[in-house]
């Protein structure tokens, strides 16, 4: 899930973009919108770890900063992790001052087709970051199964589960064609398999961990559907925070 932020003191503008980007783009993403740098915008600089592509008017009225300001801010504690857009009533001669410290994917005038550059910019944007996550994503975890010792990628990792009435824990993942395997068996406890993963999995059960990069449906019912067909049935408040975090 990406993040885009809009900030842009025309709510004109704002419902323009929002209706944009709403009919053209094909991926998934969670929409956040700003009119001014107030307490609310500055905490989500701060505290989100989500990425995210910040569409940002330069000439605010009546902001205590503008948007290049705000960009700063968001590189000062972001650095380049999130990717930014300028919009401006006029591109000409400001370029080359923004430029080299920001590094935004584009410059767009708010001219009469300017939507259809936003598009584009985006788009561009989520490749540049889906491109770093890919790079980035190195995580892994250690597991000896019998007397072999296996390093399995975060990423390909779609269920942890422990075997009933046995210490055996059952992983399972997508097809390794280093390995040609699809499942892996350890006695390494549960607890310390979830101590050493990150917040891409979550314990759904004493005995079950999953990939939520990897859940296909979640039902009221209080099923998860994994993308390789694996069913879970967990509580109602798993399901809750499930669905958040999705």
């Amino acid at each position: 899930m990406i993040n885009i932020v809009i900030c842009d003191d025309d709510t004109q503008i704002c419902v323009k973009l929002k209706k944009s980007l709403k009919e053209n783009l094909k991926f998934e993403y969670r929409l956040y919108e700003f009119h001014d740098f107030d307490l609310n915008f500055h905490e989500y600089i701060l505290y989100n770890n989500i990425p995210t592509i910040y569409i940002l008017d330069i000439e605010l009225q009546n902001a205590k900063t503008d948007g290049y300001g705000i960009a700063k801010k968001i590189r000062k504690a972001r650095a380049y992790n999130d990717e930014i857009i300028f919009l401006s009533s006029y591109t000409a001669g400001i370029i080359n001052t923004y430029k080299y410290k920001i590094k935004p994917v584009d410059f767009i005038e708010k001219t009469n087709y300017y939507s259809l550059d936003i598009i584009s910019a985006v788009e561009e944007a989520k490749t540049r970051i889906d491109s770093r996550v890919v790079e980035e994503d190195s995580g892994s975890l250690l597991i000896n199964e019998f007397k072999e010792l296996f390093r399995i990628r975060f990423k390909h990792i779609i269920s942890i589960e422990k075997i009933k009435n046995s210490k055996k824990i059952e992983i399972r993942t997508v097809l390794d064609p280093c390995c040609n395997k699809e499942i892996y068996t350890t006695y390494k406890a549960i607890e310390k398999i979830n101590e050493e993963l990150d917040d891409r999995f979550c314990q759904i059960s004493r005995g079950i961990i999953i990939n939520k990069n990897h859940v296909r449906h979640i039902s009221s019912s209080g099923q998860v559907v994994m993308l390789n067909g694996q069913i879970f049935i967990t509580s109602a408040k798993k399901i809750k925070e499930l669905k958040d975090e999705l």
